[in-house]
């Protein structure tokens, strides 16, 4: 018991249920079995009964110091009025849920635990669609493009300041502040900054010409 009538088990189950994961040592002159369970259950990191020795206590509280601190995992993401809840599997913007599908859920999640970095398609393929090849389809221009309609949907301004334009050919820049979800920018503006492909020269090739002409010889015909 504490000074104040207080508890001790009632305060480490205080401290960890406000999220405090300081290591606490249990003293206590109550050594039955059922008084040590019931302070490690509430929380406690170790349970040391009375009278003890003091080289004991020091060797206990420095185990508990060489400890790693545990982070536990983010349960919920969030960039600026976006919000995303990995427990129950929700999305809100301003306080406002968004109804997203399973597989959009996983492309914002992807993109806002990367966000202020760059994310390419062959990322996007590989942790949101499992895929380790490229399906030569438009499949993650559509699923951007209809995420951030639902994410712009009912709001004044868009999750971003303007559309993002990629940056190099199947890459996207990091999302901006408040924004998970880049929109795939236009043929025009993708054309412009790309890197320029290798064209084909314009020369017809030897097989070219040969096919091209009616020759009567089988000598120097391809056909």
């Amino acid at each position: 018991m504490l000074p104040g009538g207080v508890d001790g088990v009632r305060l480490v189950e205080t401290l960890r249920s406000q999220g405090n994961r300081s290591p606490v040592l249990f003293l206590s002159a109550l050594s039955a079995v059922d008084e040590r369970v019931k302070g490690l259950k509430a929380g406690g990191d170790d349970y040391l009964v009375k009278p003890f020795a003091f080289a004991e206590l020091l060797a206990r509280v420095e185990a508990l110091g060489r400890r790693p601190a545990s982070d536990a995992p983010a349960t919920r993401l969030k960039v600026a009025d976006l919000e995303l809840d990995l427990l129950s599997r929700t999305v809100t913007r301003g306080g406002r849920r968004i109804d997203v599908q399973p597989r959009e859920f996983r492309l914002l999640e992807h993109l806002m635990r990367h966000a202020g970095q760059v994310v390419t398609r062959t990322m996007l393929l590989e942790k949101v669609w499992d895929y380790h090849f490229d399906p030569q389809t438009n499949v993650i221009d559509v699923h951007v493009s209809r995420l951030r309609q639902k994410l712009d949907k009912g709001f004044d301004r868009p999750a971003s300041p303007a559309p993002p334009m990629p940056t190099s050919r199947g890459c996207w820049p990091p999302p901006a502040a408040g924004a998970a979800a880049p929109r795939p920018a236009s043929g025009a503006a993708r054309r412009a900054s790309c890197p320029p492909r290798r064209r084909r020269s314009s020369t017809p090739s030897r097989r070219t010409r040969w096919n091209s002409t009616r020759c009567t010889s089988r000598r120097w015909c391809t056909r």
